[in-house]
């Protein structure tokens, strides 16, 4: 994982789960994964950087955005 935060915490299953809002996760478990966004509307993008050629020509996707309440 390229990332200068060494706080991020991995799933058992060795995926990312990131939570972007306004408010900080409930749980404080989560709130090194946490990104803050405006309460509100936001747009998120996914930024990569040296990616492999299959991020390039649209074989690999990322995982989908899940909508969650707190």
């Amino acid at each position: 994982m390229g990332t200068k935060n060494t706080t991020l915490r991995l799933n058992p299953d060795g995926s990312l789960t990131l939570h972007v809002g306004a408010r900080p996760p409930a749980d404080e478990q989560d709130r090194p994964n946490w990104l803050p966004a405006p309460d509100g509307p936001f747009s998120l993008y996914l930024r990569a950087y040296w990616p492999e050629p299959s991020a390039l020509d649209g074989t690999w996707q990322p995982p989908a955005v899940v909508r969650t309440t707190t």
